[in-house]
């Protein structure tokens, strides 16, 4: 302990000593400091925290499940999309459903 005290003391000495010396460093470690603040903040709002919609972190994926569990990505009817619009739970519900097609002549596309 007595060590890190002399190490402390030390050091505040030779600051007050070289000042020139302590105002670059202080300089430098705040430039650094606030462009590395900038870029995350930048990369946060790019690639992070890219959904433009209000109360995003609320936003879900709904799955319909049988007696045998999970029943593969089947699209809801449109009296389940009713149902599931009807809830107190559920504030808003849009119904999507993708699908892909590879057209080619029996080759490898």
């Amino acid at each position: 302990m007595f060590t890190l005290l002399h190490d402390i003391s030390s050091a505040l000495r030779q600051l007050t000593k070289h000042r020139v010396y302590a105002l670059t460093a202080v300089l430098s470690l705040a430039l650094g400091i606030g462009a590395t603040a900038a870029v995350y903040s930048v990369l946060y709002g790019v690639l992070i925290d890219p959904y433009p919609y209000r109360n995003a972190d609320r936003i879900a994926f709904i799955t319909i499940e049988n007696k045998q569990g999970r029943a593969g990505d089947i699209p809801f009817t449109l009296s389940e999309l009713d149902q599931i619009r009807q809830t107190k739970s559920a504030d808003d519900v849009l119904a999507q459903n993708d699908g892909s097609m590879v057209a080619t002549d029996g080759e490898i596309p």
